[in-house]
């Protein structure tokens, strides 16, 4: 499914590097929302097929962003992260957009890209206009912390 939308969005699916060693910027797939995400099989709940594929998709990404000497530094696990979304959804459907963030989140931590989701401390999230088959571009850098004292 996902394997797909790679060949038919090549140009949107080509990781990038963003300015500065901190920052990366991804184009990945559509997720499934997070109800979708799981299933409860046998009262276990285990990654559903749709889950599973988005997650092997942004795997793939990943991997050939660093093949391609993408990125940053190791991203360690005392590192507080911050990530912007751009969310395009595939057509004009009433969305709950928070159901789109813990799958992808899921997939970026499956992929190598960070240690824990925990370690996400910044979120920006932004729908924007549909685009065909859906797409989010996504930043994700280290937080530089200002330590603000009281005078």
């Amino acid at each position: 499914m996902f394997r797909n939308w790679q060949d038919k969005h090549a140009s949107n699916s080509e990781p990038q590097q963003a300015t500065g060693d901190s920052q990366i910027t991804l184009d990945l797939p559509w997720p499934p929302t997070a109800n979708r995400y799981w299933r409860n099989v046998n009262g276990r709940m285990v990654l559903s097929r749709a889950g599973r594929e988005y997650r092997e998709a942004v795997d793939g990404l990943w991997w050939k962003f660093l093949q391609e000497g993408g990125g940053c530094r190791q991203v360690s696990e005392d590192d507080k992260l911050w990530i912007y979304i751009e969310a395009y959804p595939p057509d004009k459907r009433r969305r709950d957009l928070d159901n789109i963030i813990k799958p992808i989140f899921d997939a970026l931590q499956f992929a190598g890209a960070f240690a824990d989701d925990s370690q996400i401390v910044t979120l920006t999230v932004l729908k924007l206009s549909p685009v065909p088959g859906g797409m989010v571009r996504l930043s994700l850098g280290r937080c530089r912390w200002v330590k603000l004292t009281r005078s």
